[in-house]
């Protein structure tokens, strides 16, 4: 059984008024060449040579990129700005989850979210799927796809906006005994 989402889950989602929660979970989310590039610069961190700061910064890279193409694939399947109030981040820090090695507990979550906001500020390509088929998103079709909004923006909205309005429309008593 697969835990990936697919293009029409997604969409299925989205009709529903649903929520996406992405969880940085080493784990699950990296494909076999993510997974290949992490324990490369594991390994080559572990060395403790003089790129050492420089390594640290390429691992933070590539597991923002990860987390980023993850998400703009949620944004391209739904292909509208309504998409970024459908997704979120699902941090799942209670013991079960393999976090990303430089985003290992709760207290790293504005890190990540800075990250983000720095990659989001000057976006280098992602790689996103289009059905089967490995899509390149270059800077400019990211900036298309956050349709106006600025880093900041989705880094609120990843973080707690979109949870808290979820929260705000369904876990409410009027909804739960309607």
């Amino acid at each position: 059984m697969s835990i990936n989402l697919y293009h029409e889950d997604i969409v299925e989602i989205f009709k529903s008024d649903g929520l996406i929660g992405l969880a940085p979970h080493e784990g699950r989310m990296p494909g076999n060449d993510a997974k290949k590039e992490f324990k490369d610069l594991a390994r080559q961190i572990g060395w403790q040579n003089n790129n050492h700061q420089a390594l640290l910064r390429q691992q933070r890279d590539a597991y923002v990129r990860l987390y980023l193409a993850n998400i703009f694939q949620v944004i391209f399947s739904i292909g509208k700005k309504e998409a970024w109030e459908h997704v979120c981040i699902g941090s799942d820090y209670d013991g079960i989850m393999d976090p990303f090695d430089r985003y290992p507990q709760a207290d790293d979550f504005n890190i990540l979210l800075g990250d983000i906001m720095l990659f989001l500020k000057n976006p280098t390509s992602l790689r996103i799927y289009d059905g089967s088929y490995p899509k390149t998103l270059d800077a400019a079709d990211i900036k298309k796809m956050m349709y106006g909004y600025s880093p900041r923006q989705i880094a609120d909205k990843i973080a707690f906006e979109n949870i808290d309005l979820f929260l705000s429309k369904y876990f409410t008593d009027s909804y739960r005994l309607g």
